[in-house]
């Protein structure tokens, strides 16, 4: 699992890293990241909700501090993910793969970023229809 999160790192970093598609490939990144883990957290409050009842004192809490938690859970993702020399040797480590290893990479990673996503939203109705 730690090697398919470099390889996802090191693509994405490559991905808006060339070409200069933008200036901030790691602010990028962290973003990203951080967007598939909260959806991911919701996914699994979800089901834990379905079948906990106790936990749900978390639709008392007031918009604002769930938009302070989730910018505190960018920051927090940063300081504890990035680390710039190890970013550069994930590059290193990869540059050498072939076009279908590539490939097969791409397909993967696609999947798990929009799969991520495409779960939580499948089963937001599934989970909480009467």
């Amino acid at each position: 699992m730690v090697k398919f999160y470099i390889y996802l790192v090191y693509r994405l970093y490559d991905y808006w890293n060339n070409g200069n598609r933008l200036e901030t490939p790691v602010g990028n990144i962290i973003i990203v990241l951080s967007l598939v883990h909260l959806v991911q957290l919701f996914t699994i409050f979800c089901l834990l909700l379905k079948y906990f009842n106790s936990l749900d004192f978390i639709f008392r809490i007031k918009p604002p501090i769930i938009i302070l938690s989730i910018l505190l859970f960018g920051i927090l993702h940063y300081f504890i993910f990035y680390n710039k020399k190890k970013w550069e040797s994930y590059n290193t480590e990869f540059q050498n793969e072939s076009n279908k290893t590539r490939k097969i990479g791409s397909i993967i990673i696609i999947t798990y970023i929009f799969g991520s996503f495409v779960l939580f939203f499948t089963l937001i109705p599934i989970l909480f229809r009467k």
